[in-house]
């Protein structure tokens, strides 16, 4: 006889963002929010200003060349009105033909003038190779971000527990580049690390950069417009983030090694998507843990989102009873949306399957609702509750303990602890 005992944590959520500076955080790195990339747009915009100034002063030269050579004219034909003679009879006048030739030379001059001058504004007009942006660096992004967060930790409330204090630092650059219309290449490293673990010598230490994200994504292939393929390192979330999450707060965050083949027309979105969580090199990839994902979601109508999916995990490698250890399967719903300034979010989901010589029966009910306020600062309060099935740690042959994929955005039920969040304060959506 199995006892069934159950995990639940409720939440209160409070969000200010006082710092409407700070970047946002997204899942690619292509958002242009950091010094590198604006400074790059700043010279873009002095190159065309520098452009325009130069268009300009030439426009000005050709007018004042153009008033001089009214003005020759204008002298030519009164010198030969005030001789009073036709232009075959001031031939006979030495000083009139002399000062006549003079003014027909200067007029011929001015004309070439005029001629190289609008040639140099036109090609000016087109770009010239001193003024000519780089097709390089308009097809390049740059992003970064740089996040320091103190945390106290206290998850025993036993009376008497000491408080764990250590600071945190999160360093991210990345680079998107479009090399072509429906091609994206992204690269986005980080540097994670807790202040002094290190022994106060950081001189040539280099082990906590990672490559946090790395992929291609083609998108409109076969000429079919939604339809996209992404390949590599890449962050993956769905709905609440319960199940298969970012994990953005964490001071690494969390991205899959994986392929997603998607497909959106009208508002209706299906994906299909695959990440390997080991690699044991073992004949056949027996061994291997994979994950592979469908995903069907709605966004016509923001006051009622829904999505549905289905999860499977498979561990292929045996136990010495010849029993898989992992085929876990999850099916779920997901449903939000947004009336007005009051959103609201629910999800439920079941898991099946075997998990080494046991039975999988678990189940996971989790809602949250929040208000935001007519404020320019965008504060919102929120409420939700979480709750997931679990077991009392009594032997039995099946497991009703709900297991995630993805440590969750507040609670994290990946081993056997939980943490019970009363606040949380998200300035600029860093969490």
């Amino acid at each position: 006889m199995t006892k069934h005992g159950s995990n639940f944590v409720i939440f209160i959520t409070l969000l200010f963002f006082p710092f409407a500076a700070l970047p946002q955080e997204t899942s690619a790195p292509e958002d242009a929010l950091n010094p590198v990339n604006s400074e790059i747009k700043q010279l873009i915009e002095q190159e065309k200003e520098q452009e325009s100034a130069d268009i300009n002063s030439l426009r000005n030269e050709i007018d004042n060349l153009l008033r001089i050579t009214e003005q020759l004219r204008a002298e030519i034909s009164a010198l030969k009105k005030g001789h009073g003679v036709s232009y075959s009879s001031a031939k006979s006048s030495s000083a009139a033909v002399a000062h006549y030739e003079q003014l027909s030379e200067e007029l011929e001059t001015l004309v070439k003038q005029m001629k190289s001058t609008m040639s140099a504004a036109a090609q000016t007009e087109q770009g010239s190779p001193k003024l000519q942006k780089s097709p390089v660096l308009e097809k390049l992004t740059v992003t970064g971000q740089v996040r320091f967060r103190q945390d106290v930790d206290r998850k025993n409330f036993a009376p008497g527990t000491d408080v764990n204090e250590k600071g945190l630092l999160r360093s991210r650059l990345g680079m998107k580049f479009q090399p072509a219309q429906n091609v994206t290449t992204v690269l986005q490293f980080q540097d994670s690390r807790t202040f002094g673990v290190e022994g106060g010598n950081t001189l040539a230490n280099g082990s906590n950069i990672d490559l946090h994200q790395g992929y291609i994504l083609l998108e409109n292939i076969f000429k079919l417009p939604g339809l996209s393929l992404k390949v590599g390192r890449q962050e993956i979330a769905f709905g609440g983030q319960r199940l298969i999450g970012t994990v953005g707060w964490h001071n690494v965050g969390r991205s899959f090694d994986g392929g997603r083949l998607a497909f959106s027309r009208n508002g209706v979105s299906g994906e299909v998507w695959t990440a390997k969580l080991a690699e044991l090199f073992a004949a056949g990839d027996s061994k291997d843990n994979v994950l592979v994902g469908f995903d069907v979601s709605a966004k016509k109508n923001s006051a009622f989102m829904p999505r549905a999916y289905l999860i499977l995990e498979r561990n292929s490698n045996k136990n010495e009873n010849g029993v898989n250890l992992l085929a876990r399967n999850t099916f779920g719903v997901h449903a939000s949306g947004k009336i007005r300034s009051v959103d609201y979010e629910f999800e439920t989901a079941l898991q099946t399957g075997w998990q080494e010589a046991s039975e999988v029966a678990a189940f996971l009910v989790g809602f949250s609702a929040g208000y935001t306020f007519p404020v320019k600062s965008k504060a919102r309060v929120a409420i939700g509750y979480d709750h997931l099935s679990g077991n009392d740690g009594t032997a039995g042959p099946v497991r009703s303990k709900y297991s995630t994929h993805s440590m969750p955005p507040i609670i994290n039920f990946m081993g056997t602890w939980i943490t019970f969040s009363i606040f949380r304060f998200i300035p600029g959506g860093l969490g």
